[in-house]
């Protein structure tokens, strides 16, 4: 049986206690902290994936929000010196 400190999982895993969880089958628990690893990382991608999307739809709608404030200054026909006080107060 290899001692909790020669495993790569020993600091978040009670050895002991899972090693009678899996009936003292040492090969058997390594490949189950190995798949639990490999979820872990695919899941760790995927949550990276959905941030940049998030983060790309945020600079999006933000702008978005700037040609609509262009317009809102173009229409309503506010000098240059107003129309950069609006701007400026929006970014």
């Amino acid at each position: 049986m290899a001692s909790p400190s020669s495993s790569e999982f020993s600091e978040v895993i009670d050895w002991t206690e899972a090693m009678e969880q899996c009936g003292d089958d040492e090969e058997f628990l390594q490949e189950l902290l190995g798949d639990l690893k490999g979820e872990i990382d695919t899941q760790i991608v995927k949550m990276d994936g959905v941030l940049e999307v998030s983060c790309i739809l945020c600079v999006c709608i933000l702008y978005l929000l700037m040609e609509m404030l262009l317009l809102y200054v173009c229409s309503v026909g506010l000098d240059d010196t107003e129309g950069k006080f609006l701007l400026q107060r929006f970014l």
